[in-house]
Formats: C-alpha cells, structure tokens, sequence
C-alpha cells in the first residue's frame, strides 16, 4: 500500500481518473497533492489508530521560561496530537500545558503517549485506510466533480466509518492502564 493507492482509492470514489503520481502534471494529481498530507494527519487527529501511537519518554531541555513552569520539553518531529502524559499527576490534577512545539510543566522528564505522523501506509488498519479514502475524497469532491453533494456524501461516509472504528478498535483496546477513554489534544 502506498500514498498513491490511497489517492487513487479517494479518486476512484469520485469517479475520476487515476495518477502515477502526486506531481503528474493533472487537475487529479493536484488536488491530491495539496490535500494529501492535511488530510493525513486529519484522520490521524480524530482517533488513536493503534498504527499512529507511538510512547516516548522526554527529558527536559533546561531551556528557562519567564514564569509559570520550571521546564520546558520539546515535542517530537513527528507529534500530531498528545493522548496521555504520564507523571505529572501528584495531586489527581495534571499539571502540564502545551505550548507551541513544548510540553511545560514542573519535572525532570515526562513519558508521553501521542499520535504521530506514521507516513507508512504498509502499517494502517484497513479502517483507517478507508477512513484516509473518505475524507480524501470528500476535500477533493468539490475540486474535481462540482457538486457539493458528493462532498457531503462521502464526508458523511467518512464519520460512519470512524465511528465504526472507534467501536471495533475499542473493543480490542480494552487494555489501558487506566480503563478510561482519554482526550486527544491536538497540534494546530
């Protein structure tokens, strides 16, 4: 499975030409190009797909901060959307913020658990895939077919299919330290 499968997969359900690649010189290739990575991390925002969680633990970078934190902890290259920081919670209350590219709170090191940018469609579920399918085609369907009613069928298409997702995937998930279900904060 490639990047360009996927896009061919979106552009077949818009009943619109294929391409070999994002820098074919077509209306198709160039909708996919300027949507693509976008979209990617979209889909992976909107759940904690098993194939884009990744745990890392991160030591401070000493960096000094004006006033309200003590340390200052650079997020990794790939983070798209933080699910848990483990122990900053002394007192039942996570004492954290993020700001920017950093993680700020008042500790020496924190381990993370957070989504990130997995550009290897070779390790997604077959539900994300189709989700990734759906969303591409509904941002593409106005661009390429011209009717804003094929963009809100496949974006209604697309939230039926998280939502089956997110039951199917739980169902297996089911092994967290907390038992749970735990916000995702996502990057702008």
């Amino acid at each position: 499975m490639t990047d360009i499968d996927i896009c061919n997969m979106a552009l077949r359900k818009l009943g619109a030409d294929t391409i070999t690649a994002l820098t074919d010189n077509t209306k198709q290739a160039e909708a996919c190009n300027d949507m693509w990575n976008q979209v990617r991390k979209t889909v992976f925002s909107a759940y904690p797909w098993p194939s884009c969680v990744r745990r890392r633990t991160l030591r401070c970078s000493c960096e000094c901060i004006p006033f309200g934190w003590n340390g200052t902890f650079p997020l990794p290259d790939d983070y798209i959307a933080l699910i848990d920081v483990y122990g900053v919670e002394p007192h039942g209350l996570a004492e954290f913020e993020i700001e920017g590219r950093s993680l700020l709170c008042n500790f020496n090191e924190v381990s993370l658990r957070y989504i990130y940018d997995n550009r290897d469609p070779d390790f997604y579920e077959p539900l994300l895939v189709d989700c990734l399918v759906l969303r591409l085609a509904a941002e593409m369907a106005y661009s390429l077919v011209g009717k804003e009613d094929v963009e809100n069928s496949m974006l209604q298409k697309y939230h039926m299919k998280l939502n089956e997702a997110r039951t199917r995937i739980s169902r297996i998930s089911t092994n967290e330290p907390t038992g749970i279900d735990t916000p995702i904060i996502e990057r702008y």
